[in-house]
């Protein structure tokens, strides 16, 4: 579910479905985190109906395995996940405002291109909006001449800010 609210945030660019998963992987954690072993827990500490929380790595393939023989669709979805995890993340933030016509044109470039492993955030220069209340870096970022800008970052390495299309779209294509 939190993956399906991090791609709503993706679509739409409305803070309420980032905040809505990050307060759901806040009752995730809280519920279900192992801080022992790390990683997390099939049930709540609290459930009457489990003797012995148990999560060793052969019992949770033979769990997948059954789930995955009652719901076939799921696999995709997991490989997917793990594929993701594997790969490097490609971070792509939009400092704009949301109607401008230079910030669509840059959304546009982004969304015209298959890059599984992106994250992207719009970064409206906004104190108050979710996104700079989690993180300083967003109260940072901004247009750059007056212009819609993009900045690009893999690997914990950003590329310089870039604020036209072309360029955005030489940057992705790489």
């Amino acid at each position: 579910m939190i993956r399906g609210l991090l791609e709503l945030y993706e679509a739409s660019l409305d803070d309420q479905w980032l905040q809505w998963a990050v307060e759901l992987q806040a009752k995730l954690d809280e519920t279900l985190w192992d801080s022992e072993g790390a990683g997390y827990f099939m049930g709540t500490p609290g459930d009457p109906s489990i003797l012995v929380r148990m999560k060793e790595a052969e019992q949770i393939i033979k769990a997948s395995v059954t789930l995955l023989s009652k719901l076939p669709l799921a696999l995709p979805e997991l490989v997917s996940n793990y594929m993701l995890y594997l790969q490097p993340k490609r971070q792509i933030i939009i400092a704009g405002d949301r109607e401008s016509e230079d910030t669509k044109q840059l959304l546009k470039c982004v969304h015209s291109h298959f890059i599984p492993n992106k994250v992207l955030m719009l970064c409206d220069g906004k104190p108050d909006s979710f996104l700079a209340s989690k993180q300083t870096i967003f109260e940072t970022l901004a247009r750059k001449g007056g212009k819609a800008t993009a900045y690009v970052c893999q690997n914990y390495t950003c590329s310089l800010p870039v604020n036209t299309v072309e360029a955005l779209e030489r940057l992705l294509s790489r």
